[in-house]
């Protein structure tokens, strides 16, 4: 990530060694020319003397010219590094958070980007759903680890795309290291039988009818549910209304924060969640990802985004850079909708369904327009045909 204060002092000391030298051939070719223009004129060439004698004096200013600005270049590339490398692995992370988003994902990478790609629903009148409890270090920003709760072994869990009027049967297992739970905001079910803690090692089994269409959060409700939910527990549920919106390019995005504690890896701030002061924002787990590796989609077709907030505190407002929504799905409500939108709040718990078409190819972005969410990884990027690039905001 940033370069030792041992290497870069090595560093100093061999520009200055190399510029020195450069300088020091200079002033020997000037010497060499001014004798060569004494012999033309027929004068005797001068006697060697000390550097800085008077015919020294092009020769000693044209070294002491380069060496201080050359050293003073590498001083203005080096410093604000050795600055850095003298902090410890927490403060260095607070520095890199505290600069622009940019600043932090062309330093590090994510070694991949989580599917956005919306998956298809399943046939049949069953859908049959596989969920654990697993507890996994993560990536969540570019070169943090986080010790997690996840679902399936990532945050967020899987995508479950079910058709209006399908069974959702839902085999549910803990293999984490405490009680923990699920709660469908797209079920009518008793709650307190449903959604029940599980004990670690036990299984159970939740089903239900997925009658309303629209974008579902599912998360462990158990409590603190702030805490679960800011670990990394949730996920988003899509239910096709029986008659199906137009057809388009299908992005899933689900909103969250996270809170950590500086540590690596790190681990939940629980005074940071309370006071909803996340260190990142991230769409689908992870910081900056679609911004190292954008979405790619065609000129003039209908693209789809389902923006889900997990929260578990921050409203998400939702924008287009380079765009305005031909339609926009409040709430994820499926039966109406609103025209020429520009920016839609999309609260925590809560989704919306976004369409744009880009008529012209290029780079645009999609991020939160609470721009210090931006600043923390809520910002991805679009290339529309064979476009290269990524967002700046």
């Amino acid at each position: 990530m940033i370069a030792a204060g041992p290497a870069s002092d090595v560093a100093w000391l061999i520009a200055a060694a190399v510029l020195l030298v450069v300088a020091s051939l200079i002033s020997w070719g000037l010497r060499l020319e001014a004798d060569a223009e004494r012999e033309r004129r027929g004068l005797a060439a001068r006697e060697p003397s000390v550097f800085w004698a008077p015919n020294r004096g092009r020769g000693a200013l044209a070294v002491v010219a380069l060496t201080a600005v050359s050293l003073g270049a590498v001083w203005i590339w080096d410093a604000p590094r050795g600055a850095s490398a003298a902090r410890s692995p927490q403060a260095t992370l607070r520095v890199l958070a505290s600069r622009p988003h940019a600043a932090v994902h062309h330093a590090l990478a994510l070694a991949r980007a989580a599917p956005a790609a919306m998956p298809q629903a399943p046939r049949g009148p069953v859908a049959h759903v596989a969920i654990t409890v697993e507890d996994r270090t993560i990536e969540i920003a570019p070169g943090v680890r986080y010790a997690a709760w996840t679902f399936n072994g990532h945050v967020p869990g899987p995508t479950i795309h079910v058709r209006q009027g399908q069974r959702v049967d839902v085999t549910f297992r803990n293999n984490g290291s405490m009680p923990h739970s699920l709660d469908f905001h797209a079920a009518r079910v008793a709650a307190n039988q449903a959604f029940k803690d599980l004990l670690p090692g036990h299984t159970m089994h939740v089903s239900f009818v997925a009658q309303t269409p629209g974008v579902f959060l599912y998360h462990c409700v158990t409590a603190p549910a702030v805490a679960h939910i800011a670990n990394g527990m949730y996920g988003a549920m899509i239910v096709d209304p029986k008659k199906p919106l137009p057809a388009a390019r299908s992005f899933v995005l689900v909103g969250a924060e996270w809170y950590t504690d500086g540590g690596s890896p790190a681990h939940l701030d629980y005074a940071k969640a309370l006071a909803m002061t996340p260190d990142w924002a991230t769409f689908n787990g992870a910081a900056f990802q679609y911004n190292d590796r954008p979405l790619h989609v065609a000129p003039g077709e209908r693209v789809r985004f389902y923006v889900l907030n997990a929260g578990p505190n921050n409203v998400l407002p939702f924008h287009i850079v380079g765009g305005i929504f031909d339609r926009a799905y409040p709430d994820g409500d499926m039966t109406h909708w609103l025209r020429d939108v520009q920016t839609t709040d999309v609260p925590p718990g809560g989704a919306s369904i976004f369409d744009v078409h880009f008529q012209t190819q290029g780079v645009y972005g999609f991020v939160s327009h609470s721009f210090a969410n931006a600043e923390k990884g809520e910002i991805g990027t679009i290339l529309v045909g064979s476009a290269e690039g990524s967002m700046s905001h």
